[in-house]
């Protein structure tokens, strides 16, 4: 399997499956299969275009916080780690940054999940996707709620 940036990315076919189905269902075997698949073509593709990924992050416009804060959740497919979660302003894929946590939880909200990652480590996750850096508002909507949360604590919690 091959992946590139634009193509959808494990986590977001989890959201997506679990906007239609719920935290709390149960993803059949074959497609916790397809996204562990989407997951390691996505590692695969960051480590082949890590020269490049580097090479993009020394482009972006402005200057990065020392910690971004970056919306982000644990992963629910069984593998460690988090999963960045992408957005789409204008038809376009972007990855969203904040300076602060108060600046994440202004525009998504209380129960956003998030990570806080230093510029060099973003510059390995962002793939060449476009970084926002403190969307002004309107850009994206909040998604999160606390019973979306809660499901997600409960999956989590069930494995």
């Amino acid at each position: 399997m091959t992946w590139q940036p634009g193509d959808l990315t494990a986590a977001q076919m989890q959201d997506e499956w679990a906007e239609e189905n719920g935290w709390a269902a149960q993803p059949p075997a074959a497609l916790l299969d397809m996204w562990r698949a989407t997951s390691r073509a996505e590692e695969t593709y960051r480590r082949s275009h890590a020269g490049q990924v580097d090479n993009a992050a020394a482009s972006i416009g402005s200057q990065l916080p020392d910690l971004a804060i970056i919306p982000a959740h644990p992963r629910v497919d069984g593998t460690k780690g988090f999963d960045i979660e992408l957005a789409t302003s204008k038809g376009h894929t972007v990855l969203l940054c904040f300076s602060t946590v108060e600046a994440l939880v202004a525009m998504l909200g209380d129960f956003q999940p998030w990570v806080g990652l230093p510029p060099a480590d973003l510059a390995a996750v962002h793939m060449g996707v476009p970084i926002v850096l403190d969307p002004t508002p309107g850009v994206v909507d909040a998604e999160w709620t606390a019973g979306r949360l809660a499901a997600l604590q409960e999956v989590l919690t069930d494995d």
